[in-house]
C-alpha cells in the first residue's frame, strides 16, 4: 500500500490515493521517496525489477533499495533538490546498482522534484534497466578487440544478445570466419614457402583475396625457376663442369639480377680454380716457383698463400738437407731454425728438433746413469749414493729430491738439489704422484692437471715419481722438469730406482748385521757385570749406560705394578718423560701383564710420551719367578727379531740376578734378625727376673704389706712380664717370616 497520503496537499485539493491508482500497475519501475529517502510509493515494475513485493518496499529507503555510488553523496538528486527545489541537473542518471537480493544492474534512472512553494515535498524516479544492452554492447567490443588482435577462435552467441544487436553479431561473426579462413590460407601459403614447398595454391575466394592468390602463385612460379637453375648449375660444378650457365631470360625482376650474379661467379670459380690446380700440379712435379694470377679478392689471396706455402716448403726442405748433413757427421747440436718457418712447418720443425733434443738428452741420461751405477756398485753409504743421485740428475732435470720411507707419515726428505726443504715437505704432504709412487706405481703428473697441488713456490711443467723397490718400499725418488718424460726416460729411470733400491737393501742388511753384533758384544758385557756385580743400581745403570750406545734412549724401573713402578737408571730420556711414560705407555702396560710390545710413534696406541717421541719403543718385562720391573728402549730404527730375543734373554739374566740379589739381601737380614733375637733373649731375661723378684718378695711379706696390696704389686708385674713376652713374640714372628722367605726361594731354585 502507497504512503502517498502521507505527502502534504500541495494544492489543497490533490487526492494521493487517485493518483496512485492511476500508476500502480503500470510494469516500468516507478517510486517516490521523502525528503529524508523513504520510499512511499512503489509500482509493480518496481516489485518485478527488485523481486520485492510492493509492500515490502514501501517504508525502506531508496538507497537500501537501490544502492548505487551516488547514494548518500552530494551528486545523489535527492540531495541536491533538498538544496534547491528548482535546481538544473541532468534529469536523466546512467548508474549501476545493487538490489536487495545482491543482483548487480544498470539502470537509466529519470527523476524529478515533488515541490510548491519552494519546499519539497519529495522525488519521484523513472528507472529503465538496460542491463541487456550493456551486457550485448560489452560482448561486441570483446569480439572486435579479438579480430583486431588476430584472435578468431571467439564467437557471439546471439541468442544472449539484446535483440537490437543480434544482427550485428551474426554478421561479426560471418566476418571472423572470412577472415580466419583468407589469412589461414595465407599463412599456409607463406609456411609452405618456407618449408621449400613451392606448389601453387587454389582458393575459391572473391575480391582481394583473389588478388593475392595470383600474386603468390606467380612467386611461387618465379621461385621454382630459379632454384631449379640453381640446382642444375650447382650439380654442374659439383661434378667438375664449370660451362654450364643460368638461363636469366627465364627470369625477371630480382631473380634475373641472382642468375646473372651467379653465372659471373662460375666464371669467376673456373679461372680461379684453374689457375690453383696448375699451381698444386707445379708443386706435385716438385716445382716451387711462385706464381703469377691478376685476380681480385678471394683469389689474390690464395696466390699470395701459394707463394707463401712454396717459399715456406723451400725454407723446410733446405733446412732439413742441412740438419741431416750434420747428424750424418754426428753433430747432434744441429737444430732446425724454426724463427724461419710458419705453422705446420714450424710445427714439423718442432717436431725433428724434439726428436734430435730427445735422443741428446737419452744420451746423456744413459751417461749419467751409467755413472750412478758405478757409484752404487762401490759405496755402501746410502747418504752418499743418493746425493750422487741428486746431483747427478740435476744436470739433466730442474730438480730432484729422494725421501726414504715406506709410509706417507713416515716419509722424510733425504736429498735435494735444486728445490727447498719446504717445497719437498709439502711434496711429500700433497702430492699425488709421491702417493701414487708409494703404493708402487710410476706416476708423471702434468703442472695444469686438477690433480696438481701446486706444491713448490715454482712449479715445473712435468713431475715423475718413482718407487725405491727392492722386496720392501725404501723411498721415493721425485724429478721436476719443464719438459714431458718419454717412455725411453722412465724406462732408464726405473732401472736406476731398482739398482738404488737393492744397494739400500743390501746396506740395510749389513747394518742390521752390525747392529746385532753391537748388540752381542754389549750383552756380552752386561752379563759379565751381572755374574759379578751384587748391586742392582750398578747393574741397572750399566744396562742404560751400554745399550744406549746402540739405541737412542733407554730406562728401567723397577715395581710389580704400575701404581709401584719407579723408575731407577736411564740414559738420552729426561725424569718427567719417564714419569709419563710410566703412567700412560701401553708397551709398559703390556710388560707388566709379562708380555713384550713394540710400539710405533705413529700407531693410534701411542700417547706420545716424550717431548721428542723416537719412531719405535719396545717395553720388555723383567722376570724371572716374580715381576721386577721393566726395560725401555727407544729407537729411530725398527727392532728385528733376533734384537727382541738377544733383549729377552738379557732382560731375563737382568730379572735372575735381581732375585738372586733378593735372596742375599734376605740372608744378610736373617742373619741380623737372629743376631738381634739373641741379645734381644738376654736382655728379656734380666728384665724377666725383676718382675719375678719383685712377686716372690711381695709374697713373703703379704702378712706385713697385706692382701690388696701384695696383689696390687703382683699385678703390675706380671703385666711387664707380658708385655716383654709380646715383644719376644713379635721378633719370633719376624724371624719365622724372614726364614720361610729364604727357605721358599731356596726350594724354587732346587
Amino acid at each position: 500500500m502507497s504512503k502517498l497520503n502521507t505527502l502534504p496537499n500541495h494544492s489543497g485539493s490533490i487526492e494521493p490515493d487517485k493518483i496512485a491508482l492511476g500508476i500502480e500497475n503500470v510494469f516500468v519501475p516507478i517510486y517516490v521517496v521523502t525528503p529524508e529517502g523513504e520510499i512511499v510509493f512503489a509500482s509493480k515494475g518496481c516489485a518485478r525489477l527488485t523481486k520485492l513485493s510492493v509492500e515490502e518496499l514501501i517504508g525502506r529507503k531508496c538507497y537500501e533499495v537501490f544502492n548505487s555510488n551516488r547514494c548518500q553523496t552530494p551528486g545523489c538528486p535527492l540531495n541536491l533538490y533538498k538544496e534547491k527545489t528548482d535546481a538544473c541537473m541532468d534529469d536523466k542518471l546512467y548508474v549501476e546498482v545493487t538490489l536487495p537480493s545482491g543482483e548487480t544492474r544498470y539502470l537509466r534512472a529519470y527523476h524529478a522534484p515533488i515541490a510548491s512553494n519552494g519546499k519539497l515535498w519529495g522525488v519521484i524516479e523513472v528507472l529503465e534497466d538496460f542491463t541487456e544492452v550493456k551486457e550485448s554492447v560489452t560482448r561486441t567490443m570483446d569480439m572486435i578487440s579479438s579480430l583486431i588482435r588476430g584472435d578468431f577462435s571467439k564467437t557471439l552467441r546471439t541468442s544472449e544478445l539484446h535483440e537490437d544487436f543480434r544482427e550485428i553479431g551474426e554478421t561479426l561473426n560471418v566476418l571472423n570466419i572470412v577472415l580466419e579462413l583468407g589469412l589461414r590460407n595465407i599463412s599456409d601459403a607463406v609456411k609452405q614457402i618456407a618449408e621449400g614447398k613451392f606448389s601453387e595454391v587454389e582458393w575459391d575466394m572473391p575480391g582481394i583475396y583473389a588478388e593475392i592468390t595470383n600474386n603468390i602463385n606467380q612467386a611461387i612460379k618465379q621461385i621454382n625457376i630459379t632454384l631449379h637453375e640453381i640446382q642444375d648449375l650447382c650439380t654442374a660444378i659439383r661434378d667438375g663442369d664449370l660451362s654450364k650457365m643460368i638461363d636469366v631470360s627465364k627470369l625477371t625482376g630480382v631473380f634475373a639480377e641472382i642468375g646473372e650474379r651467379i653465372n659471373e661467379m662460375s666464371i669467376a670459380l673456373e679461372l680461379g680454380l684453374r689457375n690453383t690446380s696448375d699451381a698444386v700440379k707445379q708443386i706435385a712435379e716438385g716445382k716451387f716457383s711462385e706464381v703469377e694470377w691478376d685476380m681480385p679478392g678471394i683469389y689474390a689471396e690464395i696466390t699470395n698463400n701459394i707463394n707463401q706455402a712454396i717459399k715456406q716448403i723451400n725454407i723446410t726442405l733446405h733446412e732439413i738437407q742441412d740438419l741431416c748433413t750434420a747428424i750424418r757427421d754426428g753433430d747432434l747440436s744441429k737444430m732446425i731454425d724454426v724463427s724461419k718457418l710458419t705453422g705446420v712447418f714450424a710445427e714439423i720443425g718442432e717436431r725433428i728438433n724434439d726428436a734430435i733434443k730427445h735422443v741428446y738428452e737419452l744420451n746423456n741420461l744413459l751417461k749419467v746413469l751409467s755413472e750412478i751405477n758405478e757409484l752404487v756398485a762401490r759405496e755402501r753409504n746410502p747418504e752418499i749414493v743418493l746425493k750422487a743421485v741428486c746431483e747427478k740428475l740435476s744436470l739433466i732435470y730442474d730438480a730432484v729430491f729422494t725421501s726414504l720411507g715406506s709410509r706417507k707419515e713416515e716419509l722424510k726428505p733425504v736429498r735435494s738439489k735444486g728445490i727447498d726443504i719446504d717445497s719437498m715437505n709439502r711434496a711429500i704432504k700433497y702430492c699425488p704422484s709421491i702417493s701414487k709412487a708409494l703404493d708402487g706405481q710410476i706416476m708423471k703428473l702434468k703442472m695444469d692437471d686438477k690433480l696438481c697441488r701446486h706444491c713448490t713456490d715454482k712449479p715445473h711443467k712435468y713431475v715423475l715419481s718413482i718407487p725405491l723397490i727392492h722386496d720392501v718400499l725404501h723411498g721415493v725418488i721425485t724429478i721436476h722438469s719443464s719438459s714431458d718424460f718419454s717412455e725411453d726416460e722412465i724406462e732408464l729411470l726405473q732401472k736406476l730406482s731398482s739398482n738404488i733400491a737393492f744397494a739400500l737393501s743390501a746396506y740395510e742388511v749389513e747394518k742390521d748385521r752390525e747392529k746385532l753384533n753391537n748388540l752381542l758384544k754389549v750383552l756380552s758385557e752386561i752379563n759379565e757385570l751381572v755374574a759379578r756385580e751384587r748391586n742392582p743400581e750398578i747393574v741397572l745403570k750399566a744396562v742404560c749406560e751400554k745399550l744406549s750406545l746402540i739405541y737412542d734412549a733407554v730406562f728401567t724401573s723397577l715395581g710389580s705394578r704400575k701404581e709401584e713402578l719407579k723408575p731407577v737408571r736411564s740414559k738420552g730420556i729426561d725424569i718427567d718423560s719417564m714419569n709419563r711414560a710410566i703412567k700412560y705407555c701401553p708397551s709398559i702396560s703390556k710388560a707388566l701383564d709379562g708380555q713384550i710390545m713394540k710400539l710405533k710413534m705413529d700407531d693410534k696406541l701411542c700417547r706420545h710420551c716424550t717431548d721428542k717421541p723416537h719412531k719405535y719403543v719396545l717395553s720388555i718385562p723383567l722376570i724371572h719367578d716374580v715381576l721386577h720391573g721393566v726395560i725401555t728402549i727407544h729407537s729411530s730404527s725398527d727392532f728385528s727379531e733376533d734384537e727382541i730375543e738377544l733383549l729377552q734373554k738379557l732382560s731375563s739374566n737382568i730379572a735372575f740376578a735381581l732375585s738372586a740379589y733378593e735372596v742375599e739381601k734376605d740372608r744378610e737380614k736373617a742373619i741380623e734378625q737372629l743376631a738381634a733375637n739373641l741379645k734381644q733373649f738376654e736382655s728379656s731375661a734380666d728384665r724377666l727376673r725383676n718382675p719375678l723378684a719383685v712377686i716372690m718378695g711381695s709374697l713373703e711379706l703379704v702378712d706385713e704389706l697385706g692382701k690388696d696390696k701384695v696383689f696390687e704389686i703382683i699385678r703390675e708385674h706380671v703385666k711387664r712380664i707380658k708385655d716383654e713376652l709380646d715383644d719376644m713374640r713379635k721378633e719370633e714372628i719376624k724371624t719365622y717370616k724372614l726364614t720361610e722367605k729364604i727357605y721358599s726361594t731356596l726350594t724354587s731354585k732346587k
